[in-house]
């Protein structure tokens, strides 16, 4: 008797064991992700990033804008604040 429940208790661990494995992944990408895109995002709020990024804004196509329309720090910001609200985003589980 007590070796079937000693089977029993294996057998069980051993098919719940991929289940929180599974779930202990997941949280490790996604509360991983959101804090390295959190501390990007701050970053960009320091003046020795802000003249870091100047260079790549300035030649993007997509970002050159930022600079005409505000100094170098205010363009380092606004991307800042773009990756804190990413970071936000994905640190939040979305359940329906």
């Amino acid at each position: 008797m007590e070796m079937e429940e000693r089977t029993l208790q294996i057998t069980t661990i051993l098919t719940q064991a991929p289940v929180y494995l599974q779930a202990t992944g997941l949280f490790l990408l996604r509360y991983g992700l959101a804090a390295m895109v959190l501390l990007f995002g701050l970053q960009k709020w320091t003046k020795a990033e802000a003249e870091g990024v100047q260079p790549w804004v300035s030649h993007s196509p997509l970002m050159s804008w930022l600079h005409h329309v505000t100094s170098v720090q205010g363009a380092s910001v606004a991307i800042g604040v773009v990756e804190l609200a990413i970071a936000v985003n994905r640190g939040v589980p979305n359940h329906p």
